[in-house]
């Protein structure tokens, strides 16, 4: 209130009439009293109306400011990232969603020459250096049996290595046991970079 009334003290009063000439119409009404008041030294009444005046303004910016935070999700994709990995006749294909939120989604494909395929979603979070995930998937497009199993990649150089650990169920839910290392050394998998297939637009 004081800033208000030490701003107002040095306009002039022609200064001053310009300015609220200036603003819309609408508040017509409200710019005489405030008007008439400067011209009676009522800086008091002056200061509050002109708060007022400012108040649906200050309203609109903070409603603009929100629905721009409101415009973006926690879902919202930042990064995108595809990896291939072959070890002799088998291959894996891996792309990630790295979102807004922090969770990393994506895809897994494992294409073995001697056996099923394994086809599936993973969601997780990196851990430092370390993405844990639960990778959801189908044996096949006609079985209907889905499977969970928790997956670790460890990122170095650029690439991912699909670590080999110990596995426990508890109530249908698999998890890697407690303090026993996952390896990352004798291992099937290892993500090189790859580039990422156009999608086609809706």
């Amino acid at each position: 209130m004081k800033f208000i009334c030490l701003v107002l003290s040095n306009l002039q009063v022609a200064e001053l009439s310009v300015i609220l000439l200036k603003i819309t119409s609408c508040y017509g009404k409200l710019l005489r009293i405030m008007y008439l008041g400067f011209k009676k030294n009522n800086m008091k009444a002056v200061s509050t109306y002109f708060l007022l005046a400012l108040l649906p303004l200050v309203m609109s910016c903070n409603q603009t400011d929100n629905d721009s935070k409101n415009t973006l999700k926690s879902t919202d994709v930042l990064k995108k990232e595809c990896y291939v990995a072959v070890d002799s006749l088998d291959t894996a294909k891996l792309n990630l969603d790295y979102l807004r939120s922090g969770d990393v989604t994506g895809t897994l494909v494992i294409d073995y020459a001697d056996k099923r395929k394994n086809d599936g979603k993973l969601k997780g979070k990196f851990r430092g250096d370390t993405l844990f995930v639960d990778y959801t998937f189908k044996l096949s497009a006609k079985n209907p049996v889905v499977y969970k199993n928790p997956l670790a990649l460890l990122k170095t150089d650029g690439k991912l290595i699909l670590g080999v650990g110990q596995i426990e169920t508890t109530l249908g839910r698999s998890y890697f046991v407690k303090n026993v290392p996952i390896d990352y050394r004798q291992v099937k998998f290892i993500f090189g970079a790859a580039e990422c297939a156009v999608q086609p637009k809706p």
